[in-house]
Parts: C-alpha cells; structure tokens; sequence
C-alpha cells in the first residue's frame, strides 16, 4: 500500500469518527426527535422502540402527561414528578399502568430539561 492510499484512509478514518461524535448529540439541535402526533397516529410503529419527544409535562395521579406545540400528548412514566418544558427519551410501550385498561405511554429513560 503506498503513502497517498495510506493518508486517504486515515482522512477517512478521521471523517467517520468525527462524524459520528457530531451526530451524537443531534438531539440538542432538534434532530432525532419524534413527533407526538406521529407516535399516536401511528402506535405500531413505535412500540417497543426508543424515542425522544419535547413539550410541556404535568403530572396527574403518579403519572406524567406531555403536551408538545402542537396539542399532542402522551402519557409517561418516571420516578420523579417533573412539571415544565422537558425532552424526554424512552421506549414507548403499551400496557395497564393503572389509568382503566392498556394506554400508550413513554417509560422514561432519560429526562432534559428545556
């Protein structure tokens, strides 16, 4: 292998690991984030998934409710009370959590305030 190939790979090599450094933290920058509207429109598609949602929480009887900007909410779970502008990220999932039979909800995994 000569020099000029071997400079080509570690400049790749470089480009991928900066790459993926970068994108690591897309969420900050709105990227990654799933809609509320898509995830209640759509539920099949998400269960059992990851996702990381934005808007307002409250919470009501032990559980959380988040609303975004566009009026959707979903219900969430998470072990502290958390009221105010959040990003939160879990696995949606569909399940009796006590609210009167099974609901979508986000088990909360990871919690940001806004």
């Amino acid at each position: 292998m000569d020099k000029l190939m071997k400079k080509h790979l570690i400049v790749i090599g470089i480009v991928a690991l900066l790459l993926v450094v970068g994108l690591s933290g897309c969420t900050d920058v709105g990227i990654g984030l799933t809609n509320i509207g898509d995830i209640t429109a759509n539920p099949d598609n998400y269960y059992g998934k990851e996702v990381t949602v934005e808007g307002t929480c409250s919470f009501i009887m032990n559980y959380g409710l988040i609303i975004d900007d566009a009026g959707h909410r979903i219900y969430f779970t998470y072990h502290n009370s958390i009221n105010g502008n959040y990003q939160l990220t879990g696995i949606i999932r569909n399940d009796d959590i006590g609210l009167g039979g099974e609901i979508l909800y986000l088990d909360v995994t990871q919690v940001k305030a806004l």
